[in-house]
């Protein structure tokens, strides 16, 4: 499966970066009963038990370096990745090796990765891992998360590819802590709906806050829009930072 060579990244990977601009691949990870009858807690096979923030990453220089690896790799003939294709750990390996990260970390990141002990990760878990566990400022982690979502390297965000990764990382999230309902979201509005719907819904309305409080045109977002709403702070920033585990 695995073709990298030098003249691959040389042809394929011009800052390209992957992230989730398909159709949404990622399976749910709950199943639909009701917000109401899951607390306090989510019943799932994912096993966050062995996360602990005190666990460095590698800098996030290097994990942008990777996400570009990882596009020259996986990207089809569209421009653009499968959300769900799994890596194993040889493959990650190889592909932390050519980013110029340690290999002897590798196994380990790869552990804390596989957050449903399935021995390959997506690239969702592979983004959620560099957020939250990556060393880094605030700024270079948004900066981070932003290259993740720019599936064509246009160096604009489409509200789908934001969507994408903002719902696998509150999947996470709350497979680990809960459906967080306590963040200035009303109980009341999510009686006896599946926690699925709560998420898209939450990931909606926080994709659409981005959009309207930063994108001028609206439909797309830039690296320096993006950022200049980072800084600003508020309710809806750190909403997102929390998926950042800040």
């Amino acid at each position: 499966m695995f073709r990298l060579t030098a003249q691959t990244l040389m042809r394929r990977a011009p800052c390209a970066v992957a992230a989730a601009g398909v159709t949404l691949a990622a399976p749910p990870l709950f199943q639909p009963h009701s917000f109401c009858d899951s607390l306090p807690g989510v019943e799932t096979k994912v096993n966050f038990g062995r996360v602990s923030k005190t666990v460095g990453g590698p800098p996030t220089s290097v994990a942008k370096k990777f996400l570009t690896v990882y596009f020259a790799e996986f990207h089809n003939d569209e421009n653009s990745i499968d959300l769900a294709t799994e890596v194993d750990l040889d493959t990650m390996k190889k592909l932390m090796e050519a980013s110029g990260g340690k290999a002897t970390d590798v196994e380990q990141m790869f552990d804390l990765m596989d957050t449903d002990n399935s021995k390959s990760v997506d690239y969702g878990e592979i983004v959620a891992y560099f957020c939250t566990q990556c060393t880094g400022s605030l700024q270079d982690k948004a900066s981070l998360f932003f290259h993740a979502c720019d599936i064509d390297s246009s160096n604009t965000i489409e509200k789908k590819e934001l969507k994408s990764i903002v719902l696998h990382m509150m999947q996470l999230t709350a497979a680990r802590d809960g459906v967080a309902i306590d963040d200035g979201w009303s109980k009341a509005a999510f009686v006896d709906i599946p926690e699925v719907y709560v998420l898209h819904f939450k990931a909606n309305a926080l994709v659409q806050s981005i959009f309207t409080g930063a994108s001028r045109k609206g439909e797309e977002l830039t690296e320096k829009e993006f950022q200049r709403w980072m800084t600003r702070g508020g309710k809806e920033v750190n909403r997102l930072t929390a998926l950042f585990g800040l």
